[in-house]
């Protein structure tokens, strides 16, 4: 008698993971995580002399005392940073999603920065964000008189995603943020050859290189991503403050 072996296969149950960037408020991280059922959060301060340690201090004793399942991972970035809080969510954003986790964003707590970032997530990376009602002054709960209280989570936040550059043009936008100064024309053929967006020089004649990369120039020049100075053959091509940001947002995205 032939006996089959049979394994189970158990699938990765998907974990809720939140984003908050600590502000001057406890509730309104400590409440959603809790009413939200939270698996893991990232908590994101800035460094030791932040104004803000305290809050961010009793956010980890809450945390570590009554909502012991709930994992704490702690992050530090500057909280007037742009290009540093993006690129630290993006971090948290891509290793979790490749996981199959989804990700909530706290866009009510913390900088207005981090209010921004936590949106552009959402548009960028499609994070579920959620913003945190509250109401101040002492009222009294489980005997206590405290002067933060949730009044409500909303979650149904209508954010649309949004598209950045092709993939040749962020490969153009990455070479000239990278180079720090003007490209000519030609080293930009050279690396677009290189990465295979342009037909090697044996395969395609001078003028139709140039042809080639005019049309993928002229669209980065439109939406004033890059400048074209000079004419020509002989024209340098850099990269604007807007092109920089471009880099910043859709380099290594999530898939």
């Amino acid at each position: 008698m032939n006996t089959v072996n049979t394994m189970n296969t158990v699938k990765a149950v998907s974990l809720r993971v939140h984003i908050a960037h600590v502000g001057y408020e406890v509730q309104r991280v400590v409440k959603p995580l809790v009413d939200l059922r939270a698996d893991r959060v990232y908590l994101i301060t800035g460094d030791a002399s932040d104004t803000a340690k305290s809050y961010w201090n009793q956010v980890l004793s809450i945390l570590g005392k009554e909502y012991t399942l709930i994992e704490v991972e702690k992050r530090f970035s500057s909280p007037w940073s742009f290009p540093d809080l993006l690129s630290l969510y993006r971090e948290i954003v891509k290793h979790e999603q490749s996981s199959g986790n989804q990700v909530y964003v706290n866009i009510s707590t913390g900088t207005k920065v981090a209010a921004m970032v936590g949106l552009l997530s959402a548009m960028l990376w499609g994070t579920m964000p959620y913003y945190a009602q509250i109401a101040y002054g002492k009222q009294a709960t489980g005997g206590q008189i405290v002067t933060e209280v949730v009044t409500g989570i909303i979650t149904d936040i209508p954010v649309f995603r949004i598209g950045g550059p092709t993939e040749v043009e962020l490969n153009v936008l990455s070479l000239l943020a990278r180079s720090g100064s003007p490209l000519p024309k030609q080293a930009v053929i050279r690396n677009l050859q290189r990465d295979g967006f342009i037909p090697e020089p044996e395969r395609t004649k001078e003028p139709a290189a140039y042809g080639q990369l005019n049309a993928i120039l002229g669209p980065l020049v439109e939406r004033g991503f890059i400048r074209v100075e000079g004419e020509r053959k002989n024209a340098r091509i850099s990269v604007t403050g807007s092109g920089r940001d471009a880099v910043i947002l859709f380099a290594s995205r999530p898939d």
